[in-house]
C-alpha cells in the first residue's frame, strides 16, 4: 500500500473505477486475462467450469458497490475454472423479474436469482467505514446448498482502494476453489444409483439409530398427496441400513407439526412418536414451474430439512438445496426438481447421522 500519498477513501473509489478500464489493471494480477470457456476445458479437462454471478455490493455510496463488484468479477475472470455471468444479463434477470438486490440477502431468494441466472454460486457484500477504516465484506453463497463463506479485507480511507479490494477478490477466489464441494451439490440426477449404492456399502453393518422423515411439501401452491421428498428421503435411509418409522396413522399429525415447526422453530417434537426413534428428520419442500420451451417444461423446487434430535430436540444437522428439471409434463418435472433435492440432501445428511 502507498501510505506517502494519503487520500479520502471516496476520491480513491472514483480512481478504481477508473484503473477498471486502463493499462492500470497491471498493478492487479490476474485482473488482465478474459473470461475464456475454451481456455478452462484446457486447463482443467475433467471439470465443467464453475458458474458464478457477482452482484453490486451494498454500500451506501453505489459506486463503491459496483466498484468492488467489478475488481471481484475481473479476478474471478481469470480463473479459467470459472464461468461469470455477464454484468447485462444479470441485470435483465433482475429487472425482468422485478427482484432487488436487497432480496439477495434473503437465502431463498439468492437462490432464485441464482438459479434464474444459471449460477451455481453468488458472491454478494457489503462496503462501508468504521473509524477511519474501510471494510468490505464478500459473501460467498452456494446456489444449490445454501452454504455461506464470509470473506473480508480492510485497510485505511487513506490507503490505495484497488490493493485492498484485490486482496479481497483473491480471498473469494480461493475459497470458491477450496470449497467447491461444499458450495456445490453432487449430479445426483445422473449418479443416483451409484451414489446410494456406494453410501450404502460404506455404512453396511453399522448400528444405525432410527428415524422418521416429516417434510411438508407443496406444488404450485398446494399440499402434495404424494410427497416425493419424503419417499426420496425414506428409501436412501432404508437402503443405507437405517430403520425408518412409519407414522401410519399418525402421519397427517406429524405432516402438520412439520408444516408448523417452520412457522414457530420452537415446537417440541410429537408425542406420537415412540420412544425408539431417535432422530427426526423435519423439512419444508416446495417447487414451482421454471418456463417452456417448446414442448419441454422447466421446473425447480427447494427444499431444506434439519436432523433434530429425539430426546433434546437440538438441531444436529442442516441441509438444503434447489434443484431444476425439465421434462414433457410441468408437474413431472416439479417431481423431479423435488426427488433431485431430496437425493442430494440425503446423500450429504445420511453420513453425519450415522456418526451419532
Amino acid at each position: 500500500m502507498r501510505m506517502n500519498r494519503p487520500r479520502p477513501v471516496w476520491v480513491a473509489l472514483g480512481t478504481a473505477m477508473a484503473v477498471l478500464s486502463g493499462a492500470a489493471l497491471a498493478e492487479s494480477p490476474g485482473l488482465r486475462e478474459p473470461n475464456n470457456a475454451a481456455r478452462a476445458a484446457t486447463v482443467a479437462p475433467h471439470t465443467a467450469p464453475l458458474s458464478v454471478a457477482v452482484l453490486p455490493f451494498d454500500s451506501p455510496d453505489r459506486s463503491i458497490g459496483l466498484q468492488a463488484a467489478g475488481v471481484i468479477s475481473a479476478r474471478l475472470s481469470a480463473d479459467p475454472t470459472l464461468q461469470l455471468v455477464e454484468r447485462e444479463q444479470l441485470n435483465a434477470i433482475l429487472e425482468e423479474h422485478r427482484l432487488s438486490l436487497s432480496a439477495a440477502t434473503q437465502p431463498a431468494e439468492a437462490a432464485r436469482i441464482g438459479w434464474l441466472a444459471g449460477a451455481k454460486v453468488l458472491v454478494m457484500g457489503r462496503a462501508y467505514v468504521i473509524d477511519e477504516q474501510l471494510l468490505v465484506t464478500a459473501r460467498t453463497v452456494g446456489v444449490e446448498t445454501g452454504r455461506v463463506f464470509v470473506s473480508q479485507a480492510r485497510g485505511s480511507t487513506k490507503d490505495e482502494l484497488l490493493p485492498i479490494l484485490d486482496r479481497l477478490a483473491e480471498q473469494v477466489r480461493q475459497d470458491i476453489g477450496a470449497r467447491r464441494s461444499q458450495l456445490v451439490a453432487p449430479d445426483i440426477s445422473t449418479d443416483r444409483e451409484k451414489l446410494l449404492q456406494s453410501l450404502a456399502e460404506r455404512l453396511k453393518g453399522r448400528n444405525l439409530p432410527k428415524v422418521v422423515v416429516a417434510v411438508a411439501e407443496i406444488h404450485y401452491g398446494a399440499p402434495a398427496v404424494d410427497p416425493a421428498a419424503e419417499t426420496e428421503m425414506m428409501l436412501w435411509l432404508a437402503k443405507c441400513g437405517f430403520t425408518v418409522f412409519d407414522p401410519g396413522k399418525a402421519e397427517r399429525g406429524v405432516q402438520g407439526w412439520a408444516r408448523d415447526y417452520y412457522r414457530s422453530k420452537s415446537l417440541p417434537i410429537p408425542r406420537i412418536l415412540p420412544e425408539d426413534v431417535s432422530i427426526v428428520l423435519v423439512g419444508e419442500a416446495f417447487s414451482e414451474g421454471g418456463g417452456r420451451f417448446g414442448d419441454i417444461f422447466s421446473a425447480k423446487g427447494r427444499m431444506e430439512v434439519r436432523a433434530l434430535d429425539r430426546k433434546t430436540g437440538a438441531v444436529i444437522a442442516v441441509a438444503r438445496r434447489t434443484t431444476a428439471a425439465v421434462d414433457l409434463s410441468e408437474r413431472i418435472a416439479a417431481k423431479k426438481a423435488i426427488q433431485d433435492a431430496a437425493s442430494s440432501i440425503a446423500y450429504e445428511m445420511i453420513p453425519e447421522l450415522a456418526a451419532r
